[in-house]
Order: structure tokens, then sequence, then C-alpha cells
């Protein structure tokens, strides 16, 4: 397992995305950004482990975050607007 400066970026942004959301969680009420950044941060951390080939089937569930990027940040700008 070798860490190399994508990974340090990636670790960067599991954590800031997850104390975001816990954050948004617990003061905004805005449920549509929580779960947004929750995915995000899902998405670094299974993009970690696959990387770190920490566990073999990560590399196979990345691919299908991307799908959930559109309909929960279109979910977001329709919780602004109202």
């Amino acid at each position: 397992m070798t860490i190399d400066a994508a990974n340090i970026v990636q670790l960067i942004f599991v954590f800031h995305a997850a104390f975001f959301a816990v954050f948004v969680f617990a003061k905004a009420q805005r449920p549509a950004l929580t779960v947004f950044l929750a995915a995000f941060s899902a998405h670094m951390l299974l993009n970690f482990l696959a990387e770190s080939a920490a566990i073999e089937w990560a590399a196979q569930g990345t691919h299908a975050f991307g799908c959930l990027f559109g309909p929960l940040l279109f979910l977001f700008v329709r919780e602004l607007t109202r």
C-alpha cells in the first residue's frame, strides 16, 4: 500500500466533506446538501481504497457515484430556490 499526493488529497476531501455534512445536518437543516456531501465523501473514500488496493471490490463501485451527483445537485438547487 503506497500513499502519494493524490491519495492525501482524497483523504482531505473525505474528512472535509464528512465534517461539513455533519455540520450542515446539525445547523442548517439542508438535507439535500447533507446527502450530496455524504455521497461525495463516500466516493472519495472508495477512490482512496481502490487506489491503495486496500479493498478489491472498491474499484467496482466508484463509477456509480458519478450518477448521483447530478440529481443531488439538482435537489440542492431546488431546495435553495423554494
